[in-house]
């Protein structure tokens, strides 16, 4: 009886530090999980399920009209945030000295105040925003992409990368959009959304929609798709946090962890005229 009765009282506490680590979400949070992220067949289709679509080829048509609207560190508007790439490669010799890598998160101006509202819905909610990378200086970002093509190879560099050598910017470069997770306020770990499908980590926003409505996810990976759609409702729909549709960002459907307004990639899936964020320096 005693054995029972110890091993009653391990299993129960097991379950509850299980428990534990499932996020509690506000009743909004759950809503919102619930509502499927819209499939666009154009933008798909640029984008590729791999980032393999044409449309880095593209938007290379458009033209910058750069606007003027100033950099700022968004920390300095009470934002959660440290670049992932100054933590990266802050250390290496060659670019120790340089006075362009920071662990600053710089974005637009009107970047940061909207994120300002979306981080203040979800703190109210359990959940806070934490920014891993905004801006990035044009040279940073080409030593990004080449120490991911020595590991990874070229093609794939290529297809997660922009290139800093063609005639518009890369979307980084820009200040106009940023990498973001998703947290928990309580015990501020982040918020799983991560997906596999067939040993494949499963990046696109659209391919993991796709999957999960035809049922072919596990209920790990399906729980992940639904946090996914926090983030993409949360700072792409319009009437949850922001009121009207200009206000609201532009998903990356081959990143889940990508969004913008305004910058290369941005403006050329909501097919704007032109790019109004160029290249700019802090």
């Amino acid at each position: 009886m005693e054995i029972i009765k110890k091993d009653s009282t391990y299993l129960q506490k097991k379950e509850a530090e299980i428990e534990m680590e499932i996020p509690k979400f506000h009743p909004d949070i759950q809503k919102i999980m619930e509502i499927s992220v819209k499939i666009d067949p154009w933008t798909y289709n640029q984008v590729g399920k791999r980032n393999d679509g044409p449309f880095k080829d593209n938007y290379q048509g458009l033209e910058v009209r750069e606007c003027g609207e100033k950099l700022v560190d968004i920390n300095l508007f009470g934002l959660s945030s440290e670049d992932y790439y100054f933590s990266k490669f802050a250390n290496r010799k060659d670019i120790l000295a340089k006075n362009w890598i920071s662990k600053k998160v710089f974005l637009r101006k009107s970047h940061a105040e909207r994120l300002v509202k979306a981080d203040k819905y979800f703190r109210e909610r359990g959940l806070f925003l934490h920014i891993v990378s905004g801006w990035r200086h044009p040279e940073l970002q080409k030593i990004i992409k080449e120490d991911y093509a020595k590991k990874f190879g070229c093609e794939k560099a290529d297809r997660v990368f922009a290139s800093t050598d063609r005639k518009v910017p890369a979307t980084h470069s820009t200040g106009g959009s940023f990498d973001v997770e998703l947290r928990d306020l309580t015990r501020r770990k982040k918020i799983g959304m991560d997906i596999y499908y067939k040993n494949e980590r499963i990046s696109s926003l659209y391919w993991a929609e796709e999957l999960f409505n035809e049922d072919a996810l596990d209920s790990t990976n399906t729980e992940a798709v639904k946090h996914r759609r926090i983030l993409y409702h949360g700072l792409c729909t319009e009437k949850v946090i922001f009121e009207k549709n200009e206000d609201t960002f532009t998903a990356h459907p081959g990143e889940y962890w990508h969004y913008g307004d305004g910058d290369t990639l941005s403006a050329y899936l909501k097919k704007e005229p032109f790019i109004r964020y160029g290249i700019i320096y802090p």
